[in-house]
C-alpha cells in the first residue's frame, strides 16, 4: 500500500517522463478528482495510505495523461466564469481568455445601452423588466451565441443576465447534448434554446428553423475557429491531438469562419446591436478590414486579455 506522498512522487517522475510540463500540478489535480478532495487535503494527509482501488484508477488516469490527453477530458470537467462545466471530446475545452468575451457582452448588456450611427451612445428606449427567472421576460434581451460548444459562454450570460433569452447553435448533436446537461446544472435550461444548425440557417429566413423564429437579435456572440490550417501541426499535443479540428480550425488564413460570421450576422442582428467575437493574436487589423468591408458595421473595438493580446472585437450594426 503506498501513501499519497509516494503516488505523487511516482506520477510526477513519470509525467516529467512524458515531457509534460506542471506534472507534480498535473498529479495532485488527478488525486483530488479521485478522492473527491482539495489539494490542502493532500498536504495535510500526505502519509495517508491509498486505496488499492483508489491508487488504480489514479494510475489509469496518469497514464493517459502521459498520452497527452488534456485533463479536462479526463476528469469530464472545466471550470470557466467560476462555474464548472461538463466536457467531452465532441465540445473544445473552455480557455481563459474566452473570459474576456463573455465580460464585454455583460458590461454591454449592464450599461444598458445601444448605440447609433455616429458613434454616440443613448439609453436602451425600452427599459427591462424582470418578473422572475421562471416567468416570462418581458422584451428580453435575445441572444445568439455562434459554436456554443459546451455551452460555456451561452450559460455563464445566462446565469449572470437574467433578462437575457439565449440560442445557442452549433452543428453537433452531440456538443449539444452536453451544453444542455450544463444548462440544466446551473438552472438556466429554460431561458436557452440549443439548436443543431449553421451559419445558412442566418440566411434562410423562410427556412422554419428555430434560428429564425427570432428574426432580429440584440446580440451575436461566437468564439469561432481561428487557428490557420497550416499551423495546427505546431499546436501542443493536447490541442492538435485531442481536441475536435472543426472547433479550432479557421481555415488557410484563420479568418475563413470569421468572414461567414461577419456576412450572415447582419441578416440576424438588430439595427444598434453589437457582435462580440474572440479572435486570434495578430487578427484585430484583419478583422476590423473585414468588418468594414461589409459595410454594415461601425464603431469596432477591441478587448484585450490579461496578456495585453486584442482577444475580443465588438462591432455595432448600423
Amino acid at each position: 500500500m503506498k501513501s499519497i506522498r509516494d503516488i505523487l512522487n511516482w506520477s510526477t517522475e513519470y509525467l516529467e517522463g512524458c515531457h509534460i510540463n506542471d506534472a507534480h500540478l498535473d498529479s495532485e489535480i488527478l488525486l483530488t478528482y479521485i478522492l473527491n478532495k482539495n489539494r490542502t487535503f493532500l498536504y495535510i494527509n500526505s502519509d495517508r495510505t491509498i486505496l488499492s482501488e483508489e491508487f488504480k484508477r489514479f494510475k489509469e488516469y496518469v497514464e493517459r495523461r502521459g498520452r497527452r490527453e488534456p485533463l479536462s477530458y479526463i476528469t469530464g470537467e472545466k471550470e470557466f466564469w467560476s462555474l464548472k462545466f461538463k466536457v467531452t471530446r465532441d465540445a473544445l475545452i473552455p480557455r481563459p481568455d474566452t473570459e474576456v468575451l463573455v465580460q464585454t457582452v455583460l458590461e454591454m448588456i449592464r450599461s444598458k445601452m445601444t448605440h447609433t450611427q455616429d458613434g454616440c451612445p443613448n439609453v436602451r428606449s425600452q427599459k427591462l423588466k424582470i418578473l422572475n427567472l421562471k416567468s416570462e421576460i418581458v422584451n428580453p434581451i435575445n441572444i445568439l451565441d455562434i459554436g456554443t460548444g459546451c455551452g460555456n459562454i451561452a450559460i455563464s450570460i445566462a446565469v449572470e443576465c437574467p433578462e437575457s433569452y439565449i440560442f445557442a447553435l452549433d452543428k453537433s448533436d452531440a456538443v449539444l447534448s452536453v451544453a444542455r446537461e450544463n444548462a440544466i446544472t446551473h438552472n438556466v435550461a429554460e431561458r436557452i434554446s440549443f439548436i443543431q444548425g449553421d451559419l445558412l440557417d442566418l440566411e434562410s429566413k423562410n427556412s422554419g428553423s428555430q434560428i429564425t423564429n427570432i428574426k432580429l437579435y440584440d446580440i451575436i456572440v461566437s468564439n469561432p475557429p481561428y487557428i490557420p490550417s497550416d499551423d495546427i501541426g505546431g499546436l501542443m499535443p493536447e490541442v492538435k491531438d485531442w481536441e475536435p479540428r472543426s472547433a479550432i480550425d479557421g481555415g488557410k488564413d484563420g479568418l475563413e469562419i470569421i468572414r461567414n460570421i461577419v456576412k450572415y450576422a447582419p441578416l440576424a442582428l438588430k439595427s444598434g446591436g453589437f457582435i462580440a467575437m474572440e479572435i486570434g493574436f495578430g487578427m484585430a487589423k484583419d478583422v476590423r478590414s473585414i468588418l468594414l468591408e461589409k459595410a454594415n458595421f461601425y464603431d469596432i473595438r477591441f478587448e484585450r486579455d490579461l496578456s495585453g493580446v486584442e482577444r475580443v472585437v465588438v462591432a455595432w450594426k448600423k
